[in-house]
Formats: structure tokens, sequence, C-alpha cells
């Protein structure tokens, strides 16, 4: 059964309060453990009377004795420079061993001997004091001897004298002089060891006197004077001056001097450390060349190591020269910095009589940023100013304003001269936001195109009729086929609109003239005059003498000529109309017809015959029928007599009727129909229609449709033009329709307004019915705003998928945001998530499972979560993407704490009795402590 177990883990630390042992505390094996480690010491350790610290089974011990500790089975080793301290101030009274051994005591050294004698190991082994650590004073007793060489020369004191026996005391081997005048009779003075000398010391009393020193000077030499004694002269200089601390020199001016052709001919060195600096300092000099180095045949080299810089500034540091050198080359800069300065050439980079070169190195950058940025030539020269790159095809040149907003945010300007734009490649001008103006003043031109070959050229004038645009290809052969030409002019999915002044003229001259249409439909190819009643369409061939200098064919229908008013066709010779079994003379509907049996048949709009006395036409059966006109004019009466008379039979006849009044009754219907136009005028107003349903003109510029239905059909173009507002209101479902091209609403000022009035979730409705239709919705700077009191659903029934914004742009959800759906796929490089504590699994009323996965393998990866079935924190090496449960490899650690004994607490919080194996338990209680783990 599992409880609660405390432990201590080997190889770790283990925490005891108090440990009590019955028996031997013995490590597992030999030299394998220590007591306490080198940052946690035990504070005392208490031995009984007779105690022994044994050593390698033995082999050296430490045994207490009473009062004394005993040393057995070796040598007691003090190491390194550790000392054996004495009494209460063992750092004052101690023996230490350095080099030598050294004996330290706050108070006197005192030496008891039995034997009476303190010798060395041997003879002449060693000697009291050496060189530069001597014995201060000697205190013999009286009578005392010093003795050399076993007595071989021997210095007694006795009373108040020294009596030396067994040799000579020796000063020299040349009488010693009192004497101040030199005879050069006394020999020279040899003193073995030290001599003072007091008084004043003259050496020599000519040039040709020498004085050497076999010795080294350990005193100051000084003059008697300041600026009194040279070291040295202009003709006896000394060679070479050695010097470890510092020169200090006062008074007049300094020359350095050397007369030594050498590349070190004057050198100053430090090599002592690291702090050592070399300083040039003038405190008191105003002038620009306080401190002058100046190189009059050569030049004047500065270096410093790697990591470290060169400055060249003034005294406050806000304005200098710096090379910063570094061990990594990439890393070096050289810097110009002038921190307060304000002038506008607060640096200034000069070169009066050459020029400057600023070069970087193939990849790099040459970073130039301020307030403005001017570059201004002072050569009257060709490529004055000049951006070139040459490295390679993927070089350009950008010329980039990202945060000016005014329209000459870019502006290139040739106040005098123009402005030449070449290209080996293509030339693209865009703008994202507004417009593109290219303006020239009045008399200049715009050229677009190569000079004397392709070019498009806009000349203003000031004179507005002078202006000119034209657009020329000189060397172009190419000929003019569909989508090709040496001039183009192609529009693949709009048409192309040419509009000129009314009173000029359309010249177009050439080699052929090839109009084709590709558009199947009425009016497919139209010569159109609209503008009077003088216009006329001319097809001329003045050059042409075959037969068919002017053909109009329809290779597989008719050709029909309708006018007007007369059809004329003249020939300078004669005029055939010809079929190969009849001939008719007209058009589809009014025509002369020889049925080639006889007979001639008129249909006619007019048909006029005149004749000056009467005309009688008898037949058994004669009918008028008319297309157009059917007028019967007489001086007199007009009576028409029949059983049954119809005017107008046929639908397309046309009727006129000119009277004062007229009044139509019919006990049947009245027809009136027109193949044309029907005009129904009044000079106050017109009503046309019945009671109820009418369009009423009311003489004043109104027009009022009163109507059940009203259905307008045009082969051609409807407009409505209106100068203030246009209003369509029905009642029921209206229908807006073009069979062919685009439906455009456009409002040139204001804003476009469309308004559903109907509660239904398509009050408004979009539709691109084509199945590879789409809406495209475009806005400018201002952005789209779609709103609603209600929720708003994108791509929600038919859409196969829903892309909100583009790669480079941000999408905000202002709310909350609910994702419905199988899954949720995030592809972003990073994600940031604010909220503290994510709820997975959510609505889940119940324990269930559920986590995170790391993928791995396709549908795969590493799972962390929660195992309801154990009530565990676990993790699954192999968890589907799809997975519902977590099956575990391993459990998540868990630590509780408490202050009570780990045997007294409850099962695990997690896991329970039966899965809470494994669970560590801290006893957090100062007098307690321990781990425990539930196993």
């Amino acid at each position: 059964m599992a409880q609660w177990r405390k432990v201590v883990v080997s190889g770790s630390t283990a925490e005891f309060n108090h440990v009590s042992a019955s028996g031997n505390l013995v490590p597992v094996t030999t030299d394998l453990s220590s007591l306490g480690t080198s940052t946690l010491n035990f504070s005392d350790l208490f031995l009984d009377s007779g105690a022994v610290v044994n050593f390698d089974s033995g082999d050296m011990t430490l045994t207490h004795a009473a009062n004394e500790v005993q040393v057995d089975g070796g040598d007691l080793v003090i190491e390194s420079t550790n000392k054996i301290g004495f009494g209460g101030a063992p750092s004052t009274d101690y023996i230490q061993k350095s080099t030598d051994v050294k004996i330290v005591a706050a108070a006197d050294i005192i030496l008891d001997p039995d034997g009476g004698q303190v010798s060395p190991a041997s003879n002449d082994d060693a000697g009291l004091g050496e060189a530069g650590t001597a014995w201060s004073d000697l205190f013999l007793a009286e009578g005392a001897v010093i003795n050399w060489d076993s007595g071989d020369v021997t210095l007694t004191q006795t009373g108040n004298s020294l009596a030396l026996a067994g040799g000579s005391l020796w000063v020299g081997d040349n009488n010693v002089s009192g004497s101040s005048a030199s005879t050069g009779s006394f020999g020279y003075l040899n003193v073995f060891g030290d001599a003072v000398i007091a008084g004043n010391l003259t050496f020599g009393d000519a040039d040709t006197d020498t004085v050497s020193f076999g010795a080294d000077i350990t005193s100051n030499i000084l003059p008697d004077a300041s600026d009194t004694y040279n070291l040295g002269s202009d003709s006896q200089r000394w060679n070479d001056l050695y010097l470890s601390g510092s020169i200090s020199a006062s008074g007049g001016h300094f020359d350095f001097k050397t007369d030594v052709d050498s590349a070190a001919a004057f050198t100053v060195i430090t090599d002592a450390g690291t702090s050592e600096k070399i300083v040039f300092t003038n405190t008191q000099g105003t002038g620009n060349a306080s401190i002058d180095l100046t190189a009059t045949a050569g030049g004047i080299t500065a270096k410093v190591a790697d990591g470290k810089d060169l400055t060249l500034g003034n005294a406050e540091s806000d304005a200098y020269f710096k090379v910063a050198a570094r061990a990594t080359a990439g890393s070096e800069d050289v810097r110009i910095v002038n921190t307060n300065g304000t002038d506008e050439a607060a640096i200034a980079i000069t070169s009066t009589a050459g020029g400057v070169d600023i070069d970087a190195a193939a990849g790099k950058n040459v970073d130039i940023a301020g307030g403005q940025v001017l570059v201004a030539s002072k050569t009257d020269e060709a490529n004055a100013i000049k951006l070139l790159t040459n490295q390679g095809t993927s070089e350009t040149i950008v010329v980039t304003n990202t945060q000016g907003t005014d329209a000459a945010a870019i502006d290139i300007n040739a106040t005098a001269g123009g402005i030449d734009v070449d290209a080996a490649g293509a030339i693209s001008l865009d703008s994202s936001a507004g417009s593109i103006d290219i303006n020239v003043v009045d008399g200049q031109t715009v050229a677009i195109g190569l000079n004397g070959g392709v070019e498009t050229l806009w000349k203003p004038h000031g004179t507005a009729g002078s202006e000119l645009w034209s657009t020329i290809n000189t060397d172009g052969t190419t000929d003019g086929t569909d989508a090709a030409g040496a001039i183009l002019l192609s529009a693949v999915a709009g048409g192309i609109g040419l509009a000129w002044a009314d009173d000029k003229d359309l010249w177009a001259e050439g080699g052929q003239f090839v109009v084709t249409a590709n558009h199947d439909t009425s009016g497919a190819i139209k010569l159109h005059a609209d503008a009077g009643s003088s216009q006329s369409i001319i097809i001329l061939n003045d050059a042409g003498t075959n037969a068919a200098a002017i053909d109009i064919q329809a290779t597989a229908g008719g050709i029909d000529i309708d006018a007007g008013s007369s059809v004329t066709i003249d020939g300078a010779t004669s005029l055939s109309v010809i079929g190969s079994g009849s001939a008719t003379f007209g058009d589809d509907t009014e025509h002369l017809v020889y049925d080639g049996s006889g007979n001639v048949d008129f249909d006619s709009v007019v048909l006029d015959i005149d004749a000056s006395a009467g005309l009688t036409m008898t037949s058994t059966t004669m009918a008028f029928d008319p297309t157009d006109t059917f007028d019967l004019d007489a001086a007199g009466a007009i009576t028409i007599d029949g059983a049954s008379i119809t005017l107008g039979g046929d639908a397309d006849t046309a009727f006129d009727i000119d009277t004062s009044t007229l009044d139509i009754d019919s006990s049947g219907a009245v027809t009136i129909d027109g193949a044309t136009s029907l005009s129904v005028i009044g000079s106050g107003s017109a009503t046309f229609g019945d009671d109820t349903e009418h369009l009423v003109y009311d003489g004043s510029g109104n027009v009022d449709f009163d109507t059940v239905g009203l259905d307008i059909d045009s082969s051609g173009a409807i407009t409505i033009d209106g100068t203030s507002s246009l209003s369509i209101d029905v009642d029921a479902a209206s229908n807006f329709n073009t069979s062919a091209g685009d439906i455009t609403i456009d409002s040139e000022a204001g804003s476009v307004n469309i308004d559903g009035g109907e509660s239904a979730a398509n009050a408004i409705k979009i539709v691109a019915s084509d199945g590879a239709g789409g809406i495209d919705i475009d806005a400018g700077s201002a952005g789209i705003n779609v709103d609603s009191t209600g929720g708003i659903t994108v791509g929600g029934t038919n859409a196969t998928g829903v892309t909100l914004g583009k790669s480079d742009t941000t999408v905000t959800v202002a709310g909350s945001l609910d994702v419905n759906g199988t899954v949720t796929t995030i592809d972003s490089a990073n994600t940031y998530i604010a909220d503290k504590f994510m709820i997975i699994a959510s609505g889940s009323t119940s324990d269930t499972d559920g986590g995170i996965l790391i993928q791995n393998a396709a549908g795969a990866g590493y799972g962390l979560g929660y195992d309801s079935g154990i009530d565990r924190w676990v993790f699954d090496a192999d968890l589907a993407h799809t997975a519902t449960d977590i099956v575990p490899d391993a459990y998540v650690g868990v630590i509780q704490t408490g202050t009570t004994h780990g045997d007294s607490v409850a099962v695990p919080t997690y896991g329970g009795t039966t899965n809470g194996v494994g669970t560590i338990y801290i006893d957090t209680d100062a007098g307690d402590q321990g781990i425990w783990i539930y196993s």
C-alpha cells in the first residue's frame, strides 16, 4: 500500500535536525564521502578523552592524552605559507615557512639552549643577515670575542678598547692625507667598505681629469641651483638616458634633436604597466598651434592597439575625430562627432583645391542623415551631380520620402534646363493613391520615346489653339493587324473613345484602312452623323478606275440602305438594278418589284403621281396600301366610299391627319401603331391614357407618369439627365439589368447610399451569379466600415475560404473573437497572448482530458496535458492531433509543502491514493524539515 516515506537521496544534500547513532557511522565506500563541503561546514567536533583521529587505516594518528595531542606515524607538515601560531595572538606570534622559515613574535624571541651554543648546521654554512636584510644592532657582553676562522683573527673587547689579534687592520696601501692642497704626492685613497665624507667634494681640476663610477648610485643627484648647470654640452653629449620614473622640467624652452638618420631617431616609450600614459599638455598657450606637430618633409602616423580609440578633439570631448580600432576588422569604425555645434557647418569636410572621395566597401552603406541634405556642384560641366551604380544587375537607385504628404514630397526641378531620364530597361511611374502630373510651361515640350524614332510629344502653347499632342513612329514597319502595329492603340477589356471638337476633323491616312468588328451585334460597324441637317457621309475613291472602285459586299447577308428622305444613285453612264430572277428597287419594305412574270409592284413610303388634268385608276380590285405616307390632296372634297374603309391597314403605315379638331369614335378598339415614333402634342398641355392611368404634360416642362406598368424598350442607349435629383420610387420588387457590359453607379461629389428597408437577413443583397465571378470592394485611405446592430457574417454559406488583410498588414479585432469550426490554424511566426490563464476544453462541465501538443510528425507530436482518468498532469510522446484523450508515457512531478511530518499528511492532491505515487512532500517547519515521497 502506498504511503509517505521520508528519504535521503544519494548524491544530494539531506538536512537532519538531530542524528543519533548507537553504532558506527561509516561511508559506503572508502574515500567516497566527506563530512561537510567547502561551502557548508560543521561548527564543532567533540571527541572524548583518549580519542584518536586515524588517517589511512593507522598510517598516521592524532591521539589525545592529558592536556596534549600526540602526532604519530609521520611528520606534521605546514603547507604553503601557512603559520603555526602561539598564544592568544597567532597573527603576531607564529612560525611560518615562505621561501625562508620565519619566526615572528610580538615581543622578543629568547633562545635558551641547554648546551650553551646556537650553531649552523656545518662550518661556513650560514650567515647572520644578508645583503639588503641586515641586523640593526649587535649586543655583546663584557669581554666578548668576535672570532674569525677558528681563532685566526679575533677582535676582543676589554673595558673601553677593542683588541685585534692574529692579523692587521688594513686601510688601502697608501697614506691618508687631510691636506686640501693637491700636490700629487699623496697617491690615492683606496677604501674597502663604506666611506662617509662630509663637506664639499671637487673631482679633478681640468677637463682632462675623469671620474669613473664602478658602483650604483643610491641617492638623488641634485644641482646646487636651478637653471645653472647642464648635463652634457652641445659638443659632449651623453649617449643613452634610461629612466623608470618621471621627467619634470621647467624654465626655458625645450629642444629635442637627434642627429641619427634612423627609423627610431626619437622615441618615447612606456612599457612598465597597463596604467601608463604619455601626456603632452599646454595649459597656458591659447594659439591654434599651442601644441604643434609638424613633418616638413614626411608624414605623421598615429596608431592605437585593436580595441582602443584614437581621438582628436576639444577639451570638453563634444567635438572630436575618433578612429575606433578593433581586433575584428568588420567592427572598426571612424567617427567625426560634434555634439554641441549648431552652425550649418558644424562639421565641414572641405577640399579647396582637390576633390573629396567617400568610399565604402561593397555591401556596406554610406548613410547621410540630418535636417536637410544638400548636394551642390561648383563645376559648369555635364554630370555635375551624378548617382552611379555599376556593380551588378540587382542594383537600384531609390529616392524615398516616407513622411512627406505634400504634392511635391519628392520634387525634381530643372529651373533653366530640361530633365533627361534614360533607361536600358523599362521606366515605371506608379502612384498608389494619387495622380501623376507631368507639366511644362507654355512653349516647351514633353517628349516620351526616342527622338527621331518613336515618341509622343505634348506641346503646350500660350495660344490654346496652337497646343499639340502627337504620337509618331518614324522607323517602325510592323503592319497593322489584330493586336499589332507600329503604333498600337488597344483596349483588351474595355472600349476606346475618340472625341474631338465639333468643328474639327479626324484624319486617318495610310496604306489600307481596315476596320473589323468582333462583336456579334447589330450596328457592329457604324458611321453616324447626328449634329445637323447639313451633315453628310461620303465614301470617296477619286483615283480607282476599276468597276468595283467602291465595293460594298455582304457575303453572308444582304445590304440595306435606309434614308430619311431620298436615295440618289447617279451613274455617269447607266444604272442597273438586276436580280437573277426578279428585280427589286427600294428597301426591305418600300420598293418597286418586277417579279419576272410581267408584274410590277410598288411598295413605297411616298408614291407621288402628278397629272395636270385628272387621274383615273380603274381596276376590278384596287388597293392602296402605303407603308409610310398616303396623301390625298384635292382642291375640293375627297370622298372615299366603300363597304369597308381601311386607312393604313398595314401595321407600319404612316397616316397624317391635319385638322382643326379630330374626333375618332368607335364602337370597338381604336389602334394606332407607329413603326418609328408617335407624337401627341398640344399647345397647352397634353394627356395620353385613360381616366386613371395616363401620361400628362402640364405645359410647364413637367411630365407625370401615372400608370399600372411602364415598359421602356430601346435598341440603343437610354439616357435620363436631370439638373437636380433623380428619384425612382415603386411599390413592388424591381429589377435593373444589362445583358452586356458593366453597370456603374457613380457619385462624383457625394456618397452612394443603398438602403434596404425590410427586416429580412438579405435586406441588401450583392450577388456575383457567375460561378467564377467575384465581388471587389476597394476604398481609399479612409478605409471600409462594415457595421451592424446585429451580427456580421463573412463567407457563412458557400465560401471555400475567408482571407482578412494581406501579408504585410495587421488585422485588428476590437472586441471578442469567437471561432467556430473543426480546425483553427495560426501560421504566424510569433504568437503573443496577453491572457494570463488560457481556457482549454471550454464549456466542459465535468472532468475531461486536455492540454497542449508540440508537433514533431505528421498528425502527431509531444503532448502535455491533464488525464482526468487518473487525476494527474502527464506527458504523451506520440499524441495524435485528433486525440480526445491522453495516454501517459510519464507524469509531471508534483511537490506539496506543509509544516507537519509527511507521514501525517493525507493522500496526494493529484492522483489520490492509487495514482499519486511519486508525489514529493516537503516539511518546511524550521524545527523538523524533511523530504517525503509518496510510494
